[in-house]
């Protein structure tokens, strides 16, 4: 009797564990569904010229132009990077020193790429419409 008793302990105690992982798993999955869901809600959020991969044009400060396509820029830390590289033989210490800004074109408004990454090129465009 007592044998039988540890056995349903033990298997009570497997159980418990089984049930833990799933709930665990469970757990994850549901993180990944919300992931997906902020993803495909975040696409359905943006404006029609990136969704047609249009570029943003950077025209700087020496003349150059530089277009590049925000699909490739996920945050302001990968933008920032860009422009490292890009100025990195002439300009460098102004990117450095943070001594540089972005204005949309159209109607000269600054652009914070200190706001949630998500929203800084969407209200610019939804502004030049």
């Amino acid at each position: 009797m007592i044998h039988l008793m540890q056995g349903l302990v033990n298997k009570n105690e497997w159980l418990e564990q089984q049930l833990d992982k799933l709930h665990c798993q469970n757990q994850r999955l549901e993180d990944h569904i919300l992931e997906i869901k902020a993803s495909v809600q975040l696409r359905q959020n943006l404006p029609p010229q990136i969704l047609l991969q249009q570029p943003v044009i950077l025209h700087d400060a020496t003349g150059r132009i530089a277009p590049f396509h925000l699909e490739f820029i996920s945050s302001a830390a990968a933008l920032i990077a860009v422009l490292k590289v890009r100025f990195q033989h002439r300009g460098l210490r102004k990117i450095m020193l943070q001594e540089w800004a972005l204005r949309e074109a159209r109607h000269q408004t600054q652009i914070d790429i200190h706001r949630p990454w998500e929203t800084v090129f969407i209200v610019s465009f939804v502004h030049t419409q």
